[in-house]
């Protein structure tokens, strides 16, 4: 039978096991059907896929992204030490603190633009920012991937003006440094001072043609690219 993620396999006692082999979470998974009446057959098999897949994305949209956030650092732990040592920096000082527990489907665009925007203001450099905005996509991409949440935030474009700081000019210990006095910008005490430097539209277009722009540098942050 060519039904999608669908098998059957003899067993040893001469009946039919019956298999749908969905992928969740970006990996397949096998799941044996039911004997029961209402899952034989190919409707069966249809009803049986779609409530498997429905309660997959109940329990998925309910992961926050912290939870999401140290999963995928789990995976990197057996590769490279300096590898994983950065991602880990990385995360404790900047997704993790502004992104919090907030449910991954609660996260859209905007908020990476926002995100995006308040680390450019602490003067951050691009290359740093732009390593953020790489992990925040790729804790995303296997739950998108898999159809498991509703959207993907996207990625943030990042180009800073020949006045911009640049790159080499601040140091791991640096970006550190002026990461750990940022993690908490959310805070209206911490906000104040950046609030010359916030985002303003100009012109919508989908989600694909906002700019943020500073008064020194006119640094751009376009989502959705």
């Amino acid at each position: 039978m060519n039904w999608k993620n669908y098998t059957e396999r003899p067993r040893a006692d001469g009946g039919i096991s019956r298999f749908i082999h969905p992928t969740i979470g970006g990996k397949q998974t096998w799941i044996r059907i039911p004997e029961d009446p209402k899952y034989r057959g190919k409707k069966g098999y249809e009803r049986f896929l779609a409530e498997t897949l429905a309660e997959a994305i109940e329990k998925i949209t309910t992961v926050r992204f912290d939870d999401a956030a140290v999963e995928w650092l789990s995976a990197h732990e057996k590769g490279k030490p300096s590898t994983f040592e950065n991602y880990s920096r990385v995360l404790k000082l900047h997704p993790i603190p502004y992104f919090g527990n907030e449910p991954l489907n609660n996260i859209n665009s905007k908020d990476l633009f926002d995100f995006v925007t308040a680390k450019m203001g602490v003067g951050l450099s691009k290359s740093y920012v732009r390593q953020m905005t790489w992990i925040f996509t790729a804790i995303y991409d296997p739950y998108v991937n898999a159809g498991l949440l509703r959207q993907h935030p996207g990625k943030v474009k990042i180009r800073h003006r020949e006045n911009e700081v640049a790159d080499n000019e601040l140091d791991d210990s640096e970006q550190d440094r002026r990461g750990e006095s940022a993690h908490d910008i959310r805070s209206p005490a911490t906000i104040a001072p950046y609030l010359p430097h916030l985002p303003y539209a100009t012109g919508i277009i989908g989600l694909d043609r906002i700019e943020s722009r500073r008064s020194a540098g006119d640094a751009m942050a376009i989502p959705g690219y």
